[in-house]
This record gives structure tokens, sequence and C-alpha cells, in this order.
């Protein structure tokens, strides 16, 4: 990891070098002004959809030798797996509740915008936790398109439906177990995965599975009792296994799951909701990125976690002793990143709060927006 300077922002200091040709509000108007937000409360539930399935990765994995097994444990994946083959996990996706996450999302701050409570956000010790996988590693660079040669390079076949370099899960499936080598059937192998598990797809699929549940159930206590003696359980979707729960799983609607997140406080919210899962190795280096203003990577572009806005979550105390700074155009302009500058950010900033009054900050700059 490299070492960060502590008391200047990234955002801040490469904020003012983009030739903008567009208007912006400055300062505390990019929070206040509800319309320099980017929400997403106009998307259509019905255009929602989940693809692939778990039963597809678990055939897929079976079928695996036990050399490749061995491969992709190695690289990290061995307790999500683990967890994940469990015979008794098995599909929620929680659609409402994820489309309701995204309406209340804010790109100018990257946080989740909760009425009475203010601003959290998915952290990356959440994830870890919730999934077991790891974070950190070398940066995957991403290419637009590939060149047939290339592709046969790495698949060892061309694929007969490709499309805009979109393959199909089914051709994934049907191909892996023929693959003549060790290395192409892994890549089969984690293409699917991460198509069926966390791939989030801007053409109208959303497949994040568990991780906006888990997240809502374990932060807010909107989910059904657990029994104690599981409390400590990783990674954490474990936690929700039908024989765990003393209750059934609520299927609630988008306009029930609308009136229990703009009803929150604080006193519903459980402000340490991983206790009894610390020192596991896969959550050091997501514990480390936490309180850190962090450029995260995926193949639809490059998104900010900005830790000093949501410090109740990373400090575990409400309300916090300081405000954040406000965020900057970069924000909203991280595609537009160096490479050198990619690489500074994805190892993260500490960033010093200002001294003051949350609960006054969260009235003046959150509430009602």
């Amino acid at each position: 990891m490299a070492s960060s300077s502590k008391g200047s922002s990234f955002l801040a200091s490469h904020g003012k070098k983009y030739d903008l040709t567009f208007e912006w509000n400055d300062d505390d108007g990019l929070l206040y002004d509800p319309k320099t937000n980017a929400t997403y409360c106009h998307v259509d539930p019905k255009s929602l959809k989940s693809r692939g399935s778990l039963q597809m990765l678990k055939s897929a994995w079976e079928s695996l030798s036990p050399s490749i097994k061995i491969i992709i444990n190695e690289a990290g994946f061995d307790t999500f797996f683990e967890a994940l083959l469990n015979h008794e996990t098995h599909e929620y996706k929680g659609l409402q509740l994820l489309l309701n996450l995204v309406e209340h999302f804010w790109d100018t701050s990257c946080t989740i915008h909760f009425p009475d409570i203010g601003e959290v956000m998915l952290t990356p010790y959440d994830f870890s936790v919730i999934t077991g996988l790891r974070l950190g590693g070398k940066r995957i660079l991403v290419h637009d398109s590939s060149t047939s040669a290339e592709l046969k390079k790495l698949l060892g076949v061309i694929p007969s439906r490709i499309k805009s370099n979109i393959i199909p899960l089914s051709w994934l499936c049907e191909n892996m177990p023929q693959c003549e080598t060790m290395a192409k059937s892994t890549c089969m192998f984690i293409l699917l995965f991460v198509g069926t598990f966390l791939c989030l797809d801007l053409g109208g699929i959303v497949n994040l599975r568990y991780l906006g549940c888990v997240w809502m159930y374990e932060y807010f206590r909107v989910s059904p009792k657990i029994r104690e003696e599981v409390a400590g359980i990783f990674p954490r979707f474990l936690h929700w296994l039908p024989k765990y729960r003393l209750s059934i799983l609520p299927r609630r609607s988008l306009e029930i799951w609308h009136s229990v997140i703009d009803n929150l406080t604080i006193d519903d919210m459980n402000l340490n909701p991983w206790a009894g899962c610390e020192g596991y190795a896969e959550c050091e280096q997501a514990l480390e990125l936490n309180g850190r203003q962090v450029l995260f990577e995926c193949g639809h572009g490059k998104y900010w976690y900005l830790g000093d806005r949501v410090l109740p979550q990373v400090e575990h105390f409400y309300p916090s002793t300081t405000i954040p700074n406000p965020p900057c155009l970069t924000v909203r302009l991280a595609d537009f990143l160096a490479d050198e500058e990619i690489v500074q950010a994805r190892d993260g900033h500490i960033v010093a709060g200002v001294k003051g009054n949350y609960s006054k900050f969260f009235q003046d700059h959150l509430q009602g927006c």
C-alpha cells in the first residue's frame, strides 16, 4: 500500500485542472442545491432484470478440475466459493430494495442519502465482510475492443454468439469443459463469476445479489431476527441462510421500501454491524481503505468512494466530531484521470475533515435536498 499524505484532498487538488464546458456550483452549493445532484429516481423498476443464476455458477464450479479450483482458490476466492457453494445458499435478489438505494444515491458525493440520518455508503470493509472477497492487487486493464486473435488466445476459441465484445453466459458454461488448457478454463470461469454475481450492467440489468440486501439488513435492522449464536459468522451473507432465521425474509414492495427508508433514524442504525468478524485476512486491506478517498474501477467506468463522508460507519460513532470537505468536480470526472493519477487514487488518500457540528451540517446541507 502506498503511503498517503494527511490533510490534503486528492480530489480538491486535482479538481481545478480540467477545462469544463458546463456550469457548476462551487463549494457548498454542490451539495445544497438538489439540481446539481444526479439521482436515479427516474429508473423504471420494470426495466431492472437479474442476469444469470447461482445454480449456473455452482454447476460450472462442480465441472472444474481440482487443479483449476486450486488456482482460483489461491487467487483469494477460497472463502467466498466455500460459502457460496453451501447447498443452503439460494437466490434472493431484492430488486425493490436495490432500486430504492439507487434512488437515494447522489453522484456529487458518491454516497447514499437517508433523509433523517445523513450520508451512508457500502464501504470497502462492508464489501469484504459480506462477500469474503479481498480488495487490492494489481490494476486490471480493461480493453474496450479485442481482436479475434486476442479472444482466441484468451479463450481458446472465438465465441460463435459474440456481439460487441459481449459473450452469453450460457456460451461460457457450454464451452468451459472443452478448454484445452487450465489457463483458458480459468479465464472462462472468472468471466462467468463476474457476469453472474458482481457485474452491474447499464443496459437495464442489475446484479449485486446479496450485497445491497445484507448491507441494509445489518446496518438498519429492517430484517428478520437471526439466531444469536451465529452473530459473528463470516462471510456475512451466510448470516441469512434460512436455518439461521427466526422469521421469514420480508418481501417489500417499492412503496413500502420508500416508507421504510424515509422514516429511518439514527436510533435504527447499528453503527458496528460487523462485531465478531475482526481479524480475517480477507478484510485487512479493505479496513485500511475504509476512511480514505479511493478510486474503484469496473468495466463501466471509475467511481470514487469517499470515506471521509461516512465517518459514523468508519468510526462507529454518531454524530462525527468533524464535517466532510465539499466534494469537487473530479467526483464526476474520474474517467479523465491520467494513469499515474489513477494509480495514486486507487491506493487511497487520507483526508482530514473540518472540525464542526455534524448535526448542523446535516440540517443545513443534506436534509431536505
